[in-house]
């Protein structure tokens, strides 16, 4: 059993007590929001059966996908999170204990302290990255989208966001 209401029914109390509300597009929002839950959800399981949070499971997959050795500044690996300045170096001193990054002096500015994913890092990232797309493309099947269906709605996906965080950047 559920333990929140489905989207069609939030959507459908909007008929009948906010008509005003009843709209495409809040029934966009409303989508947007479940799978961002729904998403983060299964990102928080896998990621803690791999004995990492989901800002940790961030953070490190952010340091895998750089380019090797896998070495970010702390701005960079910002840039590329959801965590506020305080809440990385936090984290990243965590990590560190866990022996997943380690951090060195950069060469170019000695006040700033470059971000290396370790090979323990790596290994705890690489299978929980795949187990996160393994699961996706589980939804994605389980939903029954066509190889087409499932590319025109990353090609409308990725048009809305090009717009917004174009908007954002104003």
């Amino acid at each position: 059993m559920q333990n929140h209401h489905s989207v069609e029914e939030i959507y459908g109390y909007c008929a009948d007590n906010w008509p005003e509300t009843h709209t495409p597009e809040h029934l966009s929002v409303l989508c947007q929001q479940r799978l961002a839950q729904l998403d983060a959800q299964a990102i928080e399981q896998i990621a803690a059966q791999h004995q990492l949070t989901a800002s940790e499971f961030d953070v490190l997959a952010t340091l895998r996908r750089a380019p090797a050795p896998h070495v970010l500044n702390p701005t960079e690996l910002q840039r590329s999170t959801l965590l506020s300045s305080g809440g990385q170096t936090k984290l990243l001193h965590h990590l560190q204990a866990k022996g997943m990054v380690k951090r060195s002096v950069a060469a170019t500015d000695k006040r700033s302290k470059l971000v290396h994913l370790t090979a323990k890092g790596k290994r705890h990232i690489e299978p929980a990255m795949a187990e996160v797309l393994q699961q996706q493309s589980a939804h994605l099947h389980s939903a029954g989208l066509s190889d087409k269906e499932f590319k025109l709605w990353l090609k409308v996906l990725q048009k809305l966001l090009r717009a917004r965080e174009t908007d954002a950047d104003r």
